[in-house]
């Protein structure tokens, strides 16, 4: 793993302050999708991606879509 330069959390912002490498996300990817389930039930996945509230950010910011946004769901859930 190559080390980050020191200024790199000052200069490019991240997501609860936590940064990773590819390697760790596609570990995170197979958690997420049941890959490991020795390490995490199906019980526990489906619970935290489970959507709890409605998200209305999707209406707010001016992106281009090639879906009417009208048609799309939005929410957030626990998530890790």
């Amino acid at each position: 793993m190559v080390p980050l330069p020191r200024y790199y959390p000052h200069i490019i912002p991240s997501v609860a302050g936590i940064f990773t490498s590819l390697d760790g996300m596609i570990e995170i990817f197979k958690l997420s999708f049941g890959y490991r389930l020795e390490l995490i039930s199906k019980e526990v996945l489906a619970s935290i991606q489970t959507p709890i509230t409605v998200n209305q950010d999707l209406y707010k910011w001016e992106i281009r879509c090639l879906y009417d946004r009208n048609k799309l769901d939005s929410y957030y859930g626990l998530g890790w």
